[in-house]
């Protein structure tokens, strides 16, 4: 079944490159859920996620003349989105920590993983 997906791929990145919008509407959305995943796990913001997941597929709408096939489009894609979601962190590094915690949806499981770094921190500070 994957040979018959690496064919329809094939053809929709050729349709997509000549300009067929419904081609590229498939391959989006083929892609969308696991780049959207990805980044959520990633940014851990499920809006910035969002945005980024659509800023990824716009960055490859805009680089498909030059996309060369001998690269899995997967993996294509994912390096699109490594390289939005390493922007975005390069972007919001100077960010308060309160900020970064109003904005992670797991609050509570970060604050308990921030609250154990502490200790452990705490912990190695008193032997000194």
């Amino acid at each position: 079944m994957k040979g018959v997906w690496d064919l329809k791929e094939k053809e929709l990145i050729y349709r997509a490159k000549c300009g067929d919008k419904d081609a590229l509407g498939e391959i989006i959305e083929k892609y969308y859920s696991d780049i959207y995943s990805f980044l959520c796990r990633r940014i851990g913001d499920k809006s910035y996620a969002e945005d980024l997941t659509q800023d990824v597929f716009l960055k490859f709408s805009v680089s498909l003349p030059q996309y060369k096939e001998q690269n899995k489009l997967k993996s294509y894609l994912f390096a699109i989105a490594v390289n939005s979601s390493n922007d975005y962190f390069r972007k919001n590094k100077d960010e308060p920590v309160e900020n970064i915690l109003e904005n992670v949806s797991n609050k509570t499981q970060f604050e308990k993983e921030l609250e154990k770094a502490q200790t452990v921190k705490n912990a190695v500070m008193s032997l000194s």
